[in-house]
């Protein structure tokens, strides 16, 4: 009914109200920021997420005038680094850190704060949960005094997918099993093909092949014990440092897992959930609009959308140019109201 409204709108020329929380990232989409600015406005976002900020480093964001000029909300990630690439580093002087960090925002002016850039990586953030915790902690005092929301760098897109079967395995094996496999994460290979289909026979149908696929994501989920467990110490500093949301990252398979994902973070903190690295390895619109609508549908304000073609063979909505391809239309579909 969405779908159909929102096409007959655009035929009789009646302008639609845009989704207040829905965004794009443009990272890595090349020319001046005012370019990038108007491929969001053109997509039908209302946030927008520039390139991180270092405070260690010339502290900048390149894209926040323009993104403020047209009018977006800006959700800015602050890293306690100098360098693109280098890890965010522990934080020695808090007083000194939130001085920095203030300017920033009181210049920026964001709508929401987002501290460090998936942090349970040592890649991103080489500091212990304890150090995050108390970084986070700092930077969303900062940011409150300033009336500006806060929220944890997201977990990475396999990091949450992890946590998530590892959380369902103790109640649902079955479930969990069957969410590591359509998501495309079940990475053990156990001498025989997995049969995916036998999850939509009747329980018992083919009880040896679930007890072969239930063994394999109980093997993939000890090979990375030590990963979930450090990404389950940085979710309990996280909901002690006083965040407003708690962000994840999400670009796996299959639309209808979301919901899967939004139940077991609602698990595991109390707090209202956002994502400002949502996405997809494949250029199809229907997934793309599934993803959204089912994420705003639930409350994960803001959704932001990895707009440009990323990490690990994300695929955006735009070519390198800019121009929009086809699984764009999907996101401008889910950016206008009912």
């Amino acid at each position: 009914m969405k779908k159909l409204v929102a096409v007959l709108a655009l035929l009789c020329g009646t302008t639609l109200a845009q989704n207040p929380h829905i965004g794009v990232s443009l990272q890595g989409l090349s020319g001046a920021p005012e370019q990038r600015i108007k491929v969001a406005k053109e997509l039908g976002a209302t946030w927008y997420r520039p390139v991180p900020v270092l405070l260690l480093g010339d502290a900048k964001c390149e894209d926040c005038e323009a993104a403020r000029n047209a009018g977006l909300n800006i959700s800015l990630v602050v890293r306690n680094s100098d360098a693109a690439g280098k890890p965010g580093s522990a934080v020695i002087d808090t007083a000194d850190f939130q001085k920095k960090l203030r300017a920033v925002l009181e210049r920026e002016k964001p709508a929401m704060l987002v501290v460090e850039d998936e942090p349970e990586d040592p890649k991103n953030f080489s500091g212990t949960p304890e150090d995050y915790g108390t970084e986070l902690r700092a930077a969303c005092e900062a940011a409150h005094e300033l009336k500006i929301q806060c929220a944890n760098g997201g977990f990475n897109s396999i990091a949450t997918a992890n946590l998530v079967t590892d959380q369902r395995i103790a109640t649902d094996p079955i479930d969990a099993s069957n969410f590591a496999l359509t998501a495309e994460i079940l990475r053990v290979h156990i001498g025989s093909k997995l049969d995916v289909s036998v999850f939509n026979k009747r329980l018992g149908n083919d009880k040896a092949e679930q007890d072969a696929i239930i063994a394999a994501t109980k093997q993939y989920l000890e090979k990375h014990r030590a990963e979930i467990d450090r990404t389950r110490k940085f979710l309990i500093a996280i909901n002690a440092a006083g965040v407003d949301r708690l962000n994840f990252h999400w670009y796996e398979l299959q639309p209808d897992n979301v919901p899967k994902v939004l139940d077991s973070l609602h698990q595991l903190s109390k707090v209202d959930l956002m994502s400002d690295e949502m996405g997809q390895k494949e250029e199809r619109a229907f997934e793309t609009s599934e993803k959204i609508r089912v994420a705003l549908e639930n409350f994960v304000w803001p959704t932001i959308w990895a707009a440009a073609d990323g990490k690990e063979g994300a695929v955006g909505l735009v070519d390198k140019k800019g121009k929009l391809r086809s699984n764009a239309k999907g996101f401008q579909m889910e950016a206008t109201q009912k």
